[in-house]
């Protein structure tokens, strides 16, 4: 959220740019920290976890919502899922780059002028290096939309439990640590402002 921030009140474009690109990598990377909190929580034995831990990132999350919580699997056909399918992607194609097609607006010798594709769940570009700071609370939003829907709508957890276990730092963590963190008051300003809803999670305010 900070990187997100920064990028909105950065006067030089690129660097502007770069934060927004970074902040973006970081929200996918928030996701996936998630689903491995998911699979710590279940204390499987390390030859299984090191098995499972190869596993996509909703595999791991529909592989505990079975057996920690015993609930129903994850429904892959709702919108929540499908707009962290395409924030997966983005992540790919930055990680595992390969040529993509752009769209060109006009091209000449001195100047030319181009834009991305963009998704369909989530209105990102699908080519990260366009992606500016308007794109972050959109890929914020999805994050949390689709973490919002596992945690409290599938699994049933109120929000103190998410943040204890989101936040802690024990090898097997447990909702019941009673762990909240503090955000400061203009970081719950930004998210109100930006519709990027985090009520899933019990996080306090300075």
């Amino acid at each position: 959220m900070v990187l997100a921030m920064r990028s909105e009140s950065e006067e030089d474009f690129e660097i502007g740019a770069t934060l927004a690109r970074s902040s973006i990598l970081a929200t996918m990377l928030f996701v996936e920290a998630c689903a491995n909190t998911c699979l710590d929580m279940l204390a499987l034995d390390s030859t299984f976890a090191s098995d499972v831990d190869r596993l996509p990132t909703l595999t791991k999350f529909d592989l505990f919502a079975r057996l920690f919580r015993r609930r129903l699997p994850l429904d892959r056909s709702r919108h929540e899922v499908q707009q962290i399918v395409e924030l997966k992607r983005l992540r790919d194609s930055f990680v595992h780059p390969k040529g993509q097609r752009i769209i060109w607006e006009s091209w000449s010798p001195d100047e030319s002028i181009s834009r991305s594709p963009r998704t369909k769940a989530t209105d990102l570009p699908k080519i990260l290096s366009f992606c500016g700071y308007e794109d972050t609370p959109r890929a914020m939003a999805a994050a949390h939309g689709f973490l919002r829907y596992f945690f409290r709508d599938l699994c049933g957890f109120r929000p103190s439990h998410v943040s204890s276990f989101l936040f802690s730092e024990q090898p097997v963590p447990s909702p019941h640590e009673k762990l909240v963190p503090y955000w400061k008051a203009d970081r719950h300003y930004w998210l109100r402002e930006n519709n990027v809803r985090l009520d899933y999670l019990r996080i306090g305010k300075l």
